[in-house]
């Protein structure tokens, strides 16, 4: 996935790099408020005073230390240059502002195993914070030793100032069915019911897709033995940037594919060692949330990730790689499955009400103040407010009667066109939330609406970033570049469908 993020003045960046080609620290730059950011472009001072252009968020490698939660990602940048992803950071203690860090660990030279990085981990033994990432280079294709794919090493005092450890090599298995072309995303922690650390890595094994698995006692001694793989699947190609972490009783294995669906999915166990169960629902988000990965600050638990942009920065176009950085709160069952709803944080930071102002309403719809009704009719009906700007919060309940069809609508005119607008579609008949582009479905999450039964529906947008959350259970996050600055709506179609207390909010 060639990307990077954009040095404008590129020479001088590099210059600047490779003085001190191992080891990279930059200014602390304040972001403004935005509960889903992307980089911004800024001027570095101090030591590194080139220009960065405005990025994109990809792989989310979040870790939470002294109050806040560290957000590590791939900086994307789209600028075709040979090296690409250097690690850069966002911090935040509340999701409702960040502040942006710059570059933690750059990318290396055409002859170097991190010609582009990959995604990775942190974990902290003693007073050391060891990162391990994916070092890639399309040069190397197994000759001479040199593999395309490698787990390297940096490490840090602060989390902020970054040193490559030179030494540190682990080059992907080539015999015993594993394929050494896939070979990616080590996740390392410590196992709290084995005693020792775990590195976990992407890859495919006697054709399966496989989460590879290394233990050592002390990572400082950089001794990883192999041991068998955690998990197999026929399912998926590979299982991408794979978690494993412990909450109460239960173990989860997460994992991100792009051979089926382009989604997080998750396993549940009693056992860091399985056996591994697929919930009904395995999927945390839908098609535009990818390569999620948990957090905890110790009290509450989140799940965070990037929504991708679209080619064109158009509705029609295709799912880019990177985009903004998205966060999700999750709750458990008693079962073990997970719950994905809004961080508390985000959503009472809205507490603007505003006026809702209705620009276009249908002859089968019947409104009494904020509660709006729609009648049972085969055709759809259409009701329209203002034109949505900024950061904004929708809420209602909603309740559907059987074989109804509805949702909320985005980019449509006071002509009602056919075409070029987007659906948020809650169909009580396919048992789906499903984004609609104007060329097909986005995304989509399972989601059973009982018939007569009352709903909670939170909708935030951002920009372009729209996540509707369902009950705090289910969450689907989409790209609609038509959510800001156009009429917005709700619909329904071929049973009857209310929606109560129908509000907005701003910041």
């Amino acid at each position: 996935m060639k990307r990077s993020f954009l040095y404008i003045a590129l020479a001088l960046a590099l210059q600047a790099c490779h003085k001190d080609k191992d080891t990279i620290t930059t200014a602390d730059i304040p972001n403004a408020a935005d509960i889903y950011p992307a980089p911004p472009a800024r001027w570095f001072g101090g030591d590194h005073p080139y220009y960065v252009a405005a990025g994109y968020v990809g792989d989310v490698m979040p870790y939470y230390d002294k109050d806040s939660f560290h957000v590590f990602y791939l900086h994307d940048a789209r600028n075709g240059a040979a090296g690409f992803h250097p690690w850069a950071k966002f911090t935040t203690q509340h999701f409702t502002s960040y502040d942006y860090k710059g570059t933690m660990i750059p990318y290396g030279g055409t002859t170097d195993y991190d010609l582009a990085l990959g995604t990775g981990s942190i974990v902290k033994v003693g007073d050391t914070y060891y990162a391990y990432y994916s070092g890639f280079n399309p040069n190397f294709n197994g000759t001479g030793g040199k593999y395309r794919d490698n787990t390297l090493l940096a490490t840090s005092k602060d989390l902020n100032t970054w040193t490559k450890d030179a030494s540190f090599l682990m080059r992907p298995e080539t015999t015993n069915g594993y394929n050494f072309w896939e070979y990616r995303d080590p996740y390392v922690f410590f196992n709290t019911e084995t005693n020792e650390y775990w590195m976990l890595v992407c890859g495919h094994k006697d054709d399966k897709a496989a989460v590879i698995l290394y233990t050592t006692n002390d990572p400082a001694k950089g001794n990883w033995t192999l041991k068998d793989p955690l998990y197999t699947t026929t399912s998926y190609y590979v299982p991408e940037t794979p978690q494993l972490f412990k909450w109460g009783s239960f173990w989860y294995l997460l994992f991100s594919e792009n051979s089926v669906e382009n989604t997080t999915r998750y396993r549940i166990a009693t056992s860091s060692k399985g056996p591994w169960t697929t919930p009904a629902n395995d999927k945390l988000d839908g098609q535009y949330m990818y390569s999620s990965k948990v957090a905890t600050d110790g009290k509450n638990t989140y799940l965070f990730g990037w929504c991708a942009t679209k080619g064109g920065s158009t509705d029609a176009g295709i799912r880019d790689f990177g985009g903004n950085l998205v966060v999700h709160q999750l709750s458990q069952n008693s079962d073990g499955t997970l719950n994905i709803g809004v961080p508390e944080n985000v959503a009472n930071a809205f507490a603007q009400n505003q006026a809702l102002n209705v620009s276009l309403k249908q002859q089968s719809i019947d409104i009494s103040g904020n509660n709006v009704s729609f009648k049972a009719a085969n055709d759809v009906a259409y009701l329209l407010y203002d034109r949505l700007a900024g950061e904004t919060k929708i809420t209602a309940t909603v309740n559907v009667q059987e074989g109804a069809s509805c949702g909320l609508v985005f980019g449509m005119d006071k002509a009602l066109q056919t075409t070029g607008f987007y659906k948020i579609d809650f169909s009580s008949s396919n048992d789906l939330l499903s984004g609609i582009s104007p060329v097909g479905v986005d995304g989509k999450v399972t989601l059973h609406l009982e018939p007569g039964k009352d709903y909670q529906l939170k909708v935030l947008i951002a920009g372009s970033v729209c996540v509707v959350y369902v009950d705090d259970k289910v969450a689907l996050t989409s790209r609609i570049y038509a959510a800001n600055n156009n009429f917005w709506g709700l619909y329904a179609s071929k049973a009857a469908v209310s929606f109560k207390n129908v509000q907005l909010f701003k910041l």
